[in-house]
């Protein structure tokens, strides 16, 4: 987890008996990079990597929020705004808007200071962003995963 994450969300993320591994994105670069690192030193028996982001389940299950929030509006909703953060929440949303509710548009949003997703769509490729500043925690991507990316770039 980031060094400075929420400290809500770190101890939501203790009560499950998680051994947290932190990373500074200022001195260790990218998340990944990090993980990877940790997983060449200590092998990969020893450890569970669960991405933010980058695996179809965990997008299907952030996906579950627009759900819940179709069965409150009646399937009726004509805008849906989503943070890009790392890619996973506006994924599942998208395919579960296009299935559920095909007249709505999905809009993307990012701090300003914290804009890879917005940079990358811009430029047609993945941009890095050295150590993005916002109090918005889940949105300081230093970058974003290419399956993500790619749904993005097709469907919103």
């Amino acid at each position: 987890m980031p060094l400075e994450c929420s400290p809500l969300r770190l101890a939501a993320v203790r009560e499950f008996g998680v051994r947290v591994e932190f990373f500074d994105p200022s001195k260790d670069g990218h998340l990944w990079e990090m993980v990877q690192s940790i997983k060449d030193e200590k092998g990969e028996q020893e450890m569970l990597v669960i991405p933010p982001a980058d695996l179809p389940q965990i997008m299907a299950g952030q996906g579950t929020a627009v759900k819940e929030l179709l069965d409150e509006v009646d399937g009726r909703l004509d805008y849906l705004f989503v943070c890009h953060g790392g890619g996973g929440m506006i994924c599942g949303a998208t395919a579960l808007i296009k299935e559920e509710c095909p007249g709505c548009q999905i809009h993307g949003v990012e701090p300003s200071t914290s804009n890879v997703t917005t940079l990358s769509l811009q430029k047609g490729e993945i941009q890095f962003m050295k150590n993005p500043q916002t109090i918005a925690d889940g949105s300081t991507n230093p970058t974003i995963n290419q399956l993500t990316f790619d749904i993005i770039k097709e469907h919103v």
